[in-house]
């Protein structure tokens, strides 16, 4: 991004808030900065408000991301790569998953299984699986 030089901050802030016709006087390269910029804080202004009206939908992972599902009941953890996101008309968010780093079939589970039966971290996985399993051996 170009810095108009000599300009602080607070100056250039000050410049944003300028109309078409203000901005006349100052260099086209810079004109065209302070536009772009404009732009930008708009669209910040506009995420800003669509957050805040809890209209912004997050998900806890990203496509690329690897996940650990447990097998159940053969108690093994599968490694699976993001591949995308969709809904169905209830409004079920689920995320689309290829075994084995893309390698293997693909399929889904609903973002409401994180935690249970699919997790971000290995750890925690592992963690579950071992849970589940003196689960199994308290109950012989």
């Amino acid at each position: 991004m170009k810095r108009i030089p000599n300009v602080s901050d607070k100056e250039l802030i000050q410049l944003l808030k300028y109309d078409i016709a203000q901005l006349q006087g100052i260099e086209t390269d810079y004109r065209k900065e302070i536009y772009r910029l404009r732009d930008e804080v708009e669209k910040l202004q506009e995420y800003k408000e669509i957050e805040e009206n809890k209209l912004l939908l997050t998900f806890p992972c990203k496509v690329g991301d690897i996940v650990y599902e447990l097998d159940l009941p053969e108690y093994g953890i599968i490694v699976c790569k993001v591949i995308g996101f969709h809904y169905v008309f209830e409004l079920t968010f689920y995320v689309n998953v290829i075994e084995g780093h893309g390698k293997g079939s693909s399929y889904e589970f609903s973002i409401s299984e994180i935690g249970e039966r699919v997790f971000l971290v290995k750890e925690d996985a592992e963690n579950k699986l071992r849970e589940l399993e003196e689960q199994d051996d308290n109950k012989i």
